[in-house]
């Protein structure tokens, strides 16, 4: 701290027979509405006495101030600083800067309302949505004169979207509103505004300075069409909504997603087209060119060691896609291990109970040397297992959801016995 810049900073508690001096380099202070309240101070001296002075501050304590030789009061804010303190040597320096009133609600549970937080910590508003914001202050410091840092911390603080091309307008209408206006900064060792916003509820103030604004004229949009015509025009459903946009939202499709596989551009693997070969020969019918390019894609996915999901209606053929996806996965790591060794795979089936018989069938009459089974108890499960381990094929269980989420009976821990007047032991659980 420079010796001339100095301001002696004192507490005074008669009653309690407490006084306290420190002396500080910077203040900023409110002084909007008559009282003069204490925004920021760095103030510094032997850390019991910083320690006992950011005590009394953020317990509310009312301080005097010696500016230009005159004793100035100043109100404080009860549990609202954000507090750092550094030390050198012997001596202490505190800062302590006013929070915002979203953060005092984020950390009102904490009994002495300081928060250790660094200067150059970025403050976020503590809701997603503008029409959840409270009624609130909150505090901007910038380097002196920088309007585009101004109003890009005005920006942060609201949840209202601003543009750069709404600066000049932006910032002046704040000001005139007394939305936003200036505190004083005294003493600090480089130049530095400070200001308050004042947002009302769901920033309502904020909002309606941009919407006036863009209805007079003020401002706009940058690209926004100043034709009074409608950009809808006279769509009033949503099929001439896609009568009239339907050709440019397929481009805009295409241009964003790369198919797994395009069925105008791309052949279907040998692995898929056995498998549907299969699936004539064993149920009758081929799968349709729609299902056989699903297929294909989850193939492709599954390929890549990543989930694949198939979304359809009833009737679409989901089971018989997905077993040929699987079907043909498996013997293309067959045909890459270059053996003759067959690779059969134990897989799991959760589905509804009305259709585990369904799957059974699909997958024998889908799937090549695969057998398949409903479980229905720990003993099916291990039967099945074991058929597996022994054989040559893969092996399908297929569980109904309703067994696999009730599937263990309960039963007491423990029995009062009124003959033997104690406590017996339960049989245990019985699972399935």
């Amino acid at each position: 701290m420079t010796k001339s810049t100095l301001m002696t900073v004192s507490y005074t508690d008669s009653g309690k027979e407490v006084f306290l001096r420190n002396y500080a380099d910077m203040v900023v202070y409110d002084e909007h509405g008559g009282k003069k309240i204490l925004c920021a101070i760095r103030f510094g001296g032997y850390p019991e006495q910083v320690e006992a002075m950011s005590s009394a501050i953020c317990g509310g304590g009312s301080i005097s101030i010696e500016i230009d030789s005159k004793q100035i009061q100043f109100k404080t804010l009860e549990k609202k600083y954000l507090k750092t303190v550094n030390h050198d040597g012997i001596y202490a320096e505190a800062t302590l800067i006013a929070r915002d009133d979203v953060q005092k609600k984020k950390e009102d549970n904490k009994e002495s309302g300081i928060s250790e937080k660094k200067l150059d910590e970025p403050d976020e508003l503590a809701v997603n949505e503008i029409a959840d914001l409270p009624p609130r202050s909150t505090f901007i410091y910038v380097k002196s004169g920088d309007r585009d840092a101004l109003f890009d911390a005005v920006d942060e603080k609201t949840a209202v979207p601003l543009i750069p091309e709404f600066r000049n307008y932006a910032l002046s209408e704040l000001e005139q509103r007394g939305i936003l206006w200036p505190l004083k900064v005294i003493g600090a060792s480089q130049k530095l505004e400070a200001w308050i916003l004042k947002c009302e509820s769901g920033d309502a103030n904020i909002i309606s300075v941009i919407e006036e604004g863009l209805f007079a004229g003020n401002i706009s949009i940058p690209g926004a069409s100043t034709d009074s015509e409608e950009p809808f025009g006279d769509v009033d459903s949503i099929t001439e909504y896609l009568t009239k946009f339907g050709t440019a939202i397929a481009e805009r499709i295409k241009k964003l997603f790369d198919p797994l596989f395009d069925p105008a551009k791309d052949s279907l693997s040998p692995e898929v087209m056995e498998v549907n070969r299969y699936i004539e020969k064993m149920a009758g019918y081929p799968l349709y060119d729609a299902q056989l390019a699903v297929a294909e894609s989850i193939k492709r996915q599954l390929d890549n060691h990543k989930i694949g999901l198939i979304i359809a209606e009833c009737g679409a053929g989901k089971t018989k896609i997905g077993l040929t996806a699987i079907a043909a996965t498996i013997a293309g790591i067959r045909s890459n291990q270059l053996t003759e060794k067959k690779t059969k795979t134990f897989n799991l089936v959760l589905c509804p109970s009305h259709i585990t018989r369904k799957w059974v069938r699909e997958i024998e009459e889908s799937v090549p040397d695969t057998f398949a089974g409903i479980v229905g108890s720990i003993t099916d499960f291990d039967r099945l297992y074991k058929k597996y381990e022994k054989g040559e094929q893969s092996c399908y269980a297929v569980i109904s959801k309703e067994t696999a989420r009730d599937g263990y009976m309960r039963t007491p821990a423990v029995i009062w016995s009124r003959r033997h007047n104690t406590f017996m032991s339960a049989p245990a659980a019985v699972n399935w």
